[in-house]
This record gives C-alpha cells, structure tokens and sequence, in this order.
C-alpha cells in the first residue's frame, strides 16, 4: 500500500471515530509537526528562515507544507511584516499552546519511559 493510499484511509477512518484523541493525534503524526510547534513554543514568534535554521534536516518543501497545515488547522498564526523583502512570522495560537502542552507532557512520559526501561534492560544482564 502506497504512503499517501495509507494516509488517505486514515484520514476516512477518523471520520468515523468518536475518539476526541484522534484528531490531535491527526496532527502530531505527521512529520515535523511537533518539532516546528516546540520550536515556536520555546523561541516565541519565528520567521520561516529561523524555523528552516533551528530545525536540521527539513526541508523548505516540507517545512512549507507543515506550516501551512498547522496555519490550517488554527494551531499557528501568520503575520507578513512589510520590508524589502517581506518576512513571514509564526506564532502558536490558544489551540496550538494547549497541543504543546499535551506535547510537554508526552515528553516528561517518554523521558521516564526510557528512564525505567534503561534501568530494566541493565538489571537484565
């Protein structure tokens, strides 16, 4: 099954689920969203050239697409600042800071979760 083919029935399978999880987890699946949120989060207001900077490995492509997406979906705000070269800005909205703060949590939860299962695997050897 080809990657978008997989995408496009996960998209219709959450049309059908009553889970309320199912449509941030919609968002934080797909690649980069989390970091380009955290980034925001930890940093304020970004332009894209910061965004593209403080997050090796993207690409221009993607990080448009996810910027985009994210503006979509009303977890970021976009705010053009006139100057020669016009700059766009990134901030999180009410939305997005309450998805960093489920974001925040998960990485307290890995952390421990890692934490115990290094302890674990030690005690095993």
């Amino acid at each position: 099954m080809r990657v978008q083919d997989a995408s496009k029935a996960l998209s219709q399978h959450m049309l059908k689920c009553s889970c309320g999880a199912a449509i941030p987890l919609d968002v934080l699946k797909r690649r980069w969203a989390s970091c380009i949120m955290k980034k925001i989060e930890e940093r304020g207001t970004l332009h894209f050239g910061a965004l593209k900077r403080g997050i090796p490995g993207i690409s221009k492509k993607v990080l448009t697409e996810r910027l985009r997406d994210l503006e979509e979906r009303r977890l970021l705000r976009r705010e053009s600042k006139p100057a020669a070269r016009p700059q766009m800005f990134y901030s999180l909205t009410v939305r997005g800071q309450e998805l960093t703060n489920v974001l925040d949590t998960l990485c307290a939860l890995g952390a421990r979760w890692q934490h115990e299962d290094t302890n674990n695997s030690i005690r095993l050897f």
